[in-house]
């Protein structure tokens, strides 16, 4: 019976014999391997975690920095936008009766043409974003990288032109991009 049972062969396995050295059978080694599995895979999921933490808080550090910086770079850009059209309309009245129709025309025209997907508040496009699935073309055609630098240009030519446009929408939006 000895002969046709392989792993009891082994138990014979001796340093002296030649053997593995353990005088195990390969079913000992077998049992071995077995109790020490959950430990390893234990220990390899906690190095995968301890990894995967620095690297998930890297991507948060990362990402927080970018929307903070474009945030308050879009920001500083909106008050000199202000500021100059200020200065630029005390300077010349009478070019806020040419400016205002011409100018939000054309900031209409390039939303429609140019930018679609840039109309409205950010923040209702980006309740929608959450409904609809990866790869729907609506979701590219509002997300795209196109569309935030537009969302950001005809934002700011249309405060230059004297819309009472807000940027908190806009800036949700964009930094959702990023």
């Amino acid at each position: 019976r000895r002969d046709t049972y392989p792993y009891t062969q082994m138990a014979d396995a001796t340093p002296e014999s030649g053997g593995d050295g353990g005088g195990r059978s390969a079913c000992g080694k077998v049992l071995s391997h077995a109790a020490e599995f959950p430990r390893r895979c234990a220990a390899q999921q906690r190095e995968r975690l301890r990894t995967s933490h620095a690297t998930v808080g890297l991507l948060f550090l990362v990402g927080g920095l970018l929307i903070g910086a474009m945030a308050a770079g879009f920001g500083i850009a909106s008050e000199h936008v202000e500021e100059a059209r200020r200065e630029w309309f005390d300077a010349a009245p009478w070019a806020a009766w040419l400016v205002i129709p011409f100018g939000l025309t054309f900031t209409v025209l390039l939303t429609r043409t140019c930018f679609d997907g840039t109309a409205g508040s950010g923040i209702p496009l980006e309740m929608t974003a959450f409904i609809l699935a990866d790869g729907d073309p609506n979701l590219a055609r509002i997300f795209s990288a196109r569309i935030m630098v537009g969302k950001v240009a005809l934002t700011l030519l249309g405060q230059l032109c004297g819309a009472s446009s807000g940027r908190e929408g806009p800036t949700v939006q964009v930094d959702s991009r990023l």
